[in-house]
């Protein structure tokens, strides 16, 4: 009976000693498709999902650089976000051209360029968002409780031929 306590205490172990850790994430990141080093993401998918995963501990900040990122992008809530550990996805300030997010929707269900979804604390500052839709063309949805949300100084580029809510510039 000890041999089996023991071998399983081992294999309960050896499973957490090998499992992987990720530490919350505090301080300034680029988001840079040529860029590389820990502190990079070469997407916004990729640095929403280290975000999802390992939640914030302090204030962070993303410095977008310069060119078109032509994805689809969604805010969720994030563990330890609050007014001190907000969350900033910004222009970087040495861009001499503009950081673009673009997304071609094809229906309902895929109507954004940007959503947030559920999350708070979180600031957009100096972006161009587009689309690519003619059809369907949120630049900027909001879903679930979101709260505490900042949006400055960003260029919005939509569809000025429809006035139906698939075109919204901020849905």
């Amino acid at each position: 009976m000890k041999n089996r306590t023991l071998r399983w205490v081992g294999l309960v172990a050896l499973a957490l000693l090998t499992s992987p850790v990720f530490g919350q994430l505090s301080g300034t990141y680029t988001i840079d498709p040529n860029g590389t080093g820990t502190n990079n993401y070469t997407s916004f998918t990729s640095a929403i999902s280290a975000l999802s995963t390992s939640g914030v501990s302090g204030a962070v900040t993303f410095n977008v650089k310069q060119g078109t990122y032509s994805e689809q992008v969604t805010i969720p809530s994030v563990t330890g976000a609050s007014a001190a550990n907000s969350i900033t996805f910004q222009a970087d300030p040495t861009n001499t051209t503009a950081a673009t997010v673009t997304y071609s929707p094809t229906g309902t269900s895929d109507n954004w360029t940007v959503r947030l979804n559920g999350c708070s604390n979180v600031t957009i500052k100096g972006l161009t968002i587009t689309t690519g839709g003619t059809s369907y063309g949120r630049l900027m949805d909001f879903t679930g409780n979101v709260a505490d949300i900042q949006i400055f100084d960003n260029k919005f580029n939509g569809i000025a031929t429809s006035t139906s809510s698939n075109l919204a510039g901020i849905y």
